[in-house]
């Protein structure tokens, strides 16, 4: 017999299946950490939606019933919430997850290379500009400074090169530890005494070089001059001793003695090797100095 358009069992059939539906969702509550949140939302919402429909279905009474209709419409966002999950399971999360380690792997990779540019333009031992990032910045320097001076603006770029006196004794005396430490005190000395905008960097050895942009004057880049030969004069602490260090120190000017930086270098370090030479603490380079060969002072 019918009741309201059902049988019996049609009833029976339909409890059964929300029953199911109901512990599966009950299933699922132990099981959540196996999905993302999204997923497990749409499963849930799924399994609501079926529970729906098989309940609606219980009170059916003809094809075009109110209960009929609304159940295939909960049957439809059942299937709806399936067809996310499988999208969201098959296709966003996999291409997320693509993205993402694509995205995390450009910025490793981004790192590495700045960590390689650091390594290749720093100094291992101080830290500061090595040779290559100097002479980098030196041609930056030189044509920011061609720039303004075609402007009108007449700026000076100054080139020093410095080195320590009887490095070779220090390091007798102290060890090579040691005479790290007294290098590691010059650069920072030297950083004090400059601006942020210059660069001070350790050209190899014992010799450190520095790039003063944006001088006004010979007055002012002699200057300079002075006040890092004043920073040098203070005993340096090593090891527990305390050790005088006296300092050398030679320079150039862009553009009153060449606009070249190869030129620029050179002169600088005629004028060290000059100031070596005569017992001076430093020197600017003079025409007279190219008549001289380093090799004889």
């Amino acid at each position: 017999c019918y009741v309201n358009g059902l049988t019996p069992f049609k009833r029976v059939s339909e409890y059964i299946i929300s029953l199911i539906f109901a512990a599966a969702a009950l299933r699922l509550g132990r099981e959540s950490e196996a999905f993302s949140p999204r997923v497990l939302a749409l499963i849930r919402l799924s399994l609501v939606f079926m529970i729906g429909a098989e309940l609606t279905f219980t009170f059916y009474i003809d094809v075009y019933g109110a209960s009929n209709f609304l159940g295939h419409i909960f049957k439809i966002l059942a299937v709806y919430c399936i067809y996310k999950c499988v999208i969201e399971t098959g296709l966003n999360q996999p291409f997320d997850l693509l993205f993402h380690g694509m995205k995390k792997r450009e910025l490793e990779l981004e790192e590495s290379h700045k960590l390689l540019q650091e390594i290749a333009h720093r100094d291992q031992l101080t830290g500061l500009p090595n040779r290559l990032l100097f002479e980098t910045r030196l041609t930056h320097a030189l044509e920011k400074a061609q720039r303004e001076n075609y402007a009108g603006q007449k700026r000076i770029v100054q080139v020093i090169i410095m080195d320590v006196d009887d490095f070779k004794g220090i390091n007798d005396r102290l060890g090579h530890l040691g005479g790290d430490e007294v290098l590691l005190e010059i650069g920072r000395r030297l950083r004090a005494e400059i601006r942020e905008s210059d660069t001070v960097a350790r050209w190899g050895g014992d010799e450190f070089t520095c790039i003063l942009e944006d001088l006004s004057g010979p007055d002012i880049a002699e200057h300079m001059a002075q006040k890092i030969l004043t920073s040098m004069t203070e005993p340096v602490e090593v090891q527990d001793q305390i050790v005088s260090v006296t300092v050398s120190l030679g320079y150039s000017l862009y553009p009153i003695h060449s606009e070249k930086k190869a030129d620029l270098l050179r002169y600088a370090d005629m004028a060290l090797y000059r100031a070596k030479g005569t017992k001076k603490s430093f020197r600017v380079y003079d025409g007279a100095m190219s008549r001289f060969d380093r090799s004889t002072d």
